[in-house]
């Protein structure tokens, strides 16, 4: 038993470097070869399912989330991951069912209630309707979006029962009538993305963005898919346009990241001094002054690569968690600045403040960080 565990924990590692890299495939044959070894191990069913769906493969993911589910209806990484899953396909009330059988065996699970309930909200769409016609239509053309609007209502049925051989032929016909519609053409990439089909899917999203190239719903689902096809610079890309208009999706971020960091040319610090460390803290904060988010946080990680006890670059890193308003996370690096230097002014008022503040916004950021180039 000892055996096994010590086992699955290197496995584990191995699998979660992977995924962090987007290396969808090697991930999948060590969590084939673990699902194999142990069929009836959830845990290992759940981490499959999702690098499945990561990679493409969506019907496949689902089916292995499902008997992950049969397995173990309690264990809490099956529920999440299953959860994220059947949102993501548009089968909500399965997901919504999922999370009130789990409670209801789990009442006092406080800190699940909270995660499943948080997957849930943040996936429910935030984008307007469709509307039937737009301004300055003809009595023709407005017929035309009518019947366009009906058949994509009716493909969106048949996707949420499954059905998407006739979800594909609703939409096809909904773009037909009103080639216009954005949404049909985004539509017919899910489902595409849905069935593995990732090139395909790929196709359609480019054409949904040259209808709508600031649709959230378009520019997330295009960078997810140009992910999968290891386009990483140009996901990346996209993903940058829509976290300028919804920079609170931290599911959005961590694929940012994951994509920044599969392009990135890997770095080590060996043989650097301190006085680099120092010089990666400066760039850091001028990146941050700069409004480059990402640039800072890589400066700043660098200089505790080369030297982990910078109390700047954490009290930095820690400015920039409060810029995504990951309040708890900046805390983290406030107090690990302080544990390197206790006698760092600028952590211990910043976390005097949160505290003095509580759930409230700890300061303005944005502010703090166009300072923070000259107040260290």
């Amino acid at each position: 038993m000892w055996e096994w565990e010590q086992a699955k924990k290197v496995d584990e590692d191995l699998v979660k470097k992977w995924i962090e890299t987007g290396r969808w495939s090697e991930a999948e044959a060590l969590l084939r070869k673990a699902a194999e070894e142990f069929p009836y191990d959830s845990t290992v069913l759940a981490q499959l399912g999702t690098v499945l769906w990561k990679s493409g493969k969506r019907q496949e993911a689902l089916e292995t989330l499902e008997k992950a589910l049969m397995l173990d209806p309690d264990d809490f990484q099956v529920i999440e991951a299953t959860i994220k899953v059947f949102v993501a396909v548009d089968r909500r009330q399965d997901a919504e069912a999922i999370f009130a059988a789990y409670m209801d065996r789990n009442p006092w699970d406080s800190e699940a209630k909270d995660r499943l309930e948080k997957i849930l909200d943040r996936n429910k769409s935030d984008t307007e309707p469709m509307a039937v016609s737009q301004s300055g239509r003809s009595g023709a053309a407005d017929e035309k979006g009518s019947e366009s609007s009906v058949l994509l209502r009716i493909g969106e049925e048949e996707f949420s029962r499954q059905h998407f051989d006739r979800a594909r032929m609703c939409f096809e016909l909904a773009y037909e009538k009103d080639a216009t519609n954005a949404k049909a053409l985004n539509n017919l990439g899910v489902v595409a993305w849905q069935q593995g089909d990732v090139a395909g899917a790929l196709e359609y999203f480019h054409k949904a963005l040259d209808a709508d190239p600031l649709d959230a719903e378009i520019l997330l689902n295009s960078a997810r898919a140009l992910g999968d096809a290891a386009q990483w610079d140009t996901a990346a890309d996209l993903l940058q346009i829509y976290l300028s208009r919804h920079g609170n999706d931290e599911e959005a971020w961590s694929d940012y990241r994951r994509f920044v960091q599969a392009t990135a040319v890997p770095w080590t610090p060996d043989g650097l001094s301190q006085k680099v460390a120092d010089v990666y803290v400066e760039m850091g904060q001028k990146l941050a002054a700069l409004e480059d988010y990402q640039g800072a946080i890589e400066a700043y990680g660098r200089a505790l690569k080369i030297s982990n006890d910078s109390a700047n670059a954490y009290y930095g890193l820690g400015l920039l968690e409060l810029n995504l308003g990951r309040t708890e996370q900046a805390a983290e690096m406030f107090r690990a600045a302080l544990e390197v230097d206790p006698s760092h002014k600028q952590a211990e008022e910043a976390l005097e403040e949160m505290r003095e503040e509580g759930d409230k916004p700890a300061f303005d950021a944005p502010r703090i960080l166009k300072q923070s180039a000259a107040s260290l």
